[in-house]
């Protein structure tokens, strides 16, 4: 009996110290985030709902590529083939002043049914791109937008010690002027309101200047020029810094995308190798949590949803350097999944923890191209 039990007490002390082993190893193990799939099922996009960049960073799940979890990875495999999505030069479409503020492209869309892109202008006097939908029969689809960026916006102070959101859906930015040209032919276009111009090719150029709050102390130049052919948009962007300006972490291309139509992110890098994928949480899951899926050297990346999930955009940065500093900045090309309704896409430049100073006299130029298509 002796034995026995003295058998019995040493059997019960391996089990403990094994325990203790397994519980030291967790706490110095990695651990990833797990964004759940959801099991509500999915509905219409809701209404406008505007997104907000400002979001604190150390208050989110930050998934560097090397740690996303296996179930967050979608279950199709993209290939990122060439075609001829990038070549195409003209395409049947109307150009519309609706008012003052608002400006509507149509055309036949990927699937058939009716397109529409708009522009519109903020508060603050710039026009930036609004929202793409599908019109059908049976009502619209908004695919992508819902008042926030596709544009640049950068992070910038006058000084090293802070900074202001400046472009983009975030003002401090003035306006100059904005020209609507043909595409094909570089006429200036004479645009009524109510009256739709039929073209092939649009180009629109405008003018602003940026600035920390003050709009008589602007510290760059700026030249957009937009060229739209069908479900193709592209957009060039010049900088001219005309004072010395610290950045810290910006965006010089984004992408924002109802969940619906956007839950799948599949990123590439410039010689068109798949570097990743995630998977974000279903539209409406009541378990969404805000999560940050970062770190990709991505220079195109491709979105699909699971409504209409032939429905893809592509997203393509061309310009490594002026764009995404060399991905010089640990947050690189990144995918938010930001809230129940919506995901955004973002092409990042500059380091979120030091302030990187421009000079004046510093020029440098994006190009940005977003296609909407069918697969």
């Amino acid at each position: 009996m002796y034995k026995l039990k003295r058998r019995l007490c040493l059997f019960a002390a391996v089990l403990i110290c094994f325990a203790l082993l397994v519980s030291c190893a967790d706490e110095d193990g990695n651990v990833s985030g797990n964004a759940s799939d959801g099991i509500v099922s999915d509905i219409n996009s809701p209404g406008d709902e505007t997104l907000d960049d400002n979001s604190p960073f150390d208050e989110t799940m930050d998934i560097s590529p090397d740690e996303t979890p296996d179930e967050n990875s979608p279950d199709e495999t993209i290939d990122l083939t060439d075609d001829d999505l990038g070549q195409l030069n003209a395409f049947p479409m109307t150009f519309t002043k609706i008012s003052d503020s608002l400006y509507r492209m149509e055309c036949v869309a990927p699937d058939g049914n009716t397109l529409h892109l708009t522009f519109d202008k903020k508060t603050w006097g710039t026009y930036n791109i609004g929202s793409w939908s599908v019109v059908s029969d049976t009502g619209t689809k908004t695919l992508a937008g819902g008042g926030t960026d596709w544009e640049y916006v950068f992070r910038s102070g006058k000084t090293s010690s802070n900074w202001v959101w400046s472009g983009g859906n975030h003002d401090n930015e003035l306006f100059v002027s904005i020209d609507f040209y043909n595409g094909k032919t570089d006429k200036k276009l004479s645009l009524q309101t109510g009256t739709p111009v039929d073209l092939e090719n649009i180009k629109i150029i405008e003018k602003t200047k940026l600035h920390w709050g003050d709009p008589a102390d602007t510290y760059c130049d700026v030249v957009r020029t937009y060229t739209v052919v069908g479900s193709r948009i592209s957009l060039d962007v010049s900088y001219e810094y005309t004072q010395d300006c610290y950045h810290w972490l910006s965006y010089t291309c984004m992408f924002p995308v109802w969940k619906n139509y956007g839950r799948y992110c599949y990123f590439f890098n410039e010689e068109k190798e798949s570097i990743g994928s995630v998977k974000t949480y279903k539209q409406s899951d009541p378990s969404f949590k805000d999560t940050f899926y970062k770190g990709y050297k991505a220079t195109t990346c491709i979105i699909k949803g699971d409504i209409n999930p032939e429905y893809r955009f592509r997203v393509i940065v061309s310009t490594v350097t002026d764009s995404l500093d060399d991905f010089k900045n640990p947050d690189k090309t990144f995918y938010w999944d930001m809230n129940q309704s919506q995901n955004k896409l973002y092409f990042s430049k500059y380091r979120s923890d030091t302030p990187t100073l421009e000079k004046a006299g510093t020029k440098f130029d994006t190009h940005s191209t977003w296609i909407f298509y069918v697969d």
